[in-house]
C-alpha cells in the first residue's frame, strides 16, 4: 500500500515507533532506482547518522538501531538525491 498522504511530493515515509529501546522502521514509498538517504538529527540539524541507499521497489522498509544515541527529541530526514527533504520528528527512549 502507499504511504503517502500528499501529492506534494514524489516519496514520502512513515515511522514505526512502537519497537524496542531506539529501534525504529521507515517505511517509504519511493521511485525505484532514485537514491535517497535516511538520516538520524538532533533538533538543531546535525546529522547523528546518515544511511543512503538505492530503491528496488515503489515501497521500501528499512529498520534502524539507534540505540547507542542519548534520549530525546530527533528528526528521522528521508532526503532525495536532489535534496528534497521530509522530516518527521520522534522522541527516542534508549535507556
Amino acid at each position: 500500500s502507499d504511504v503517502c498522504s500528499s501529492d506534494l511530493f514524489d516519496f514520502c515515509m512513515e515511522l514505526l515507533t512502537n519497537l524496542p529501546k531506539g529501534k525504529i522502521t521507515v517505511d517509504m514509498s519511493v521511485t525505484p532506482g532514485a537514491k535517497y538517504s535516511v538520516q538520524l538529527t538532533d533538533m538543531k540539524g546535525e546529522v547523528k547518522y546518515s544511511s543512503g541507499f538505492t530503491a528496488d521497489n515503489t515501497v521500501v522498509i528499512k529498520h534502524y538501531d539507534y540505540s547507542d544515541v542519548k534520549s530525546g527529541d530527533y528528526y528521522v530526514v528521508l532526503v532525495d538525491i536532489k535534496g528534497t527533504e521530509i522530516k518527521r520528528a520522534i522522541t527516542l527512549k534508549t535507556n
